[in-house]
């Protein structure tokens, strides 16, 4: 696994669709996604596993706490963190990430 994208979220239903369709669209596709469910009351835990993310639940309200916990479950060689209202506009953003990685080496 190369790639762990780390998606902190509290109550994002009604936006974290498109940051999840924005990694499932990528070129590359050895990654996985990790949903963080930090005090989720609504359907985000529903979309994210619509979605096949794993998801972790915890109650700590905080960014920090989430990120820390999709750490702890994190298998890949590289992680990056996107939050739930952001998504990436390129379909090649995990492609060039690794080629950068690679460069830098």
């Amino acid at each position: 696994m190369k790639f762990s994208v780390i998606i902190p979220a509290h109550n994002e239903q009604e936006i974290i669709s498109k940051a999840l369709s924005s990694i499932r669209t990528q070129s590359f596709t050895d990654y996985e996604i990790i949903v963080v469910c930090d005090a989720c009351t609504d359907n985000t835990k529903a979309i994210a596993e619509s979605y096949e993310a794993k998801i972790i639940e915890i109650d700590a309200h905080s960014s920090g706490a989430a990120r820390n916990a999709g750490i702890e479950l994190a298998r890949g060689e590289y992680i990056i963190f996107l939050d739930s209202d952001d998504y990436w506009l390129s379909k090649d953003v995990l492609q060039t990430l690794l080629q950068v990685a690679k460069d830098n080496s």
